[in-house]
């Protein structure tokens, strides 16, 4: 009787948990200036590296090669004579922990008690934000940014994650001209 008490919140908890460990990439969202005449640009650069993302360098080169194919796919060209845009790459991490409450817990006789049904989930969350800055005006008119759970993984998969991260910032860039 137990079990069957105890069993759509275990379904829902080893669902919740697949799902998670399958999503590599998530809360993608871009925001732009809708003044822009996005159909004037058509070369880019990068801009300039902070010092401190030289400890960084791999990955910054992983994210730089994704966001150049993808941007040439779209027609884009990458020079460093007078870009029309340049692009600005922001990393960023923080430790995160979720706590879900599954509702049920083990008391004597069966009975359920409040706290028990804790799961405590502690992970390490990366950002990635790209800027995009009118190299003429010296303002930003595009921003695309990706959260992902962050952990060890092979450089294969890191790649990945960085080239799917690309993808899915990039997917609405150019923005629709505004009716």
């Amino acid at each position: 009787m137990v079990f069957m008490k105890i069993l759509p919140q275990f379904l829902t908890f080893i669902l919740m948990a697949v799902t998670i460990s399958c999503s590599t990439v998530y809360d993608v969202q871009y925001n732009y200036e809708t003044t822009t005449d996005f159909a004037r640009f058509k070369t880019f650069a990068w801009f300039p590296k902070a010092e401190k993302a030289e400890s960084n360098q791999r990955i910054v080169q992983r994210i730089q090669d994704a966001v150049q194919a993808e941007l040439s796919a779209k027609g884009f060209r990458m020079t460093s004579d007078n870009p029309d845009f340049l692009i600005a790459i922001h990393l960023g991490m923080t430790d995160k922990v979720r706590v879900t409450d599954l509702g049920y817990g083990y008391g004597p006789y069966g009975r359920s008690w409040g706290s028990d049904g804790l799961d405590i989930y502690q992970y390490r969350e990366g950002a990635l934000v790209l800027n995009f800055v009118d190299f003429k005006a010296k303002h930003l008119f595009w921003r695309g940014w990706a959260k992902s759970v962050v952990g060890a993984s092979s450089p294969g998969e890191r790649e990945r994650k960085i080239k799917e991260a690309a993808a899915k910032i990039l997917q609405n860039f150019p923005p629709p001209p505004l009716k």
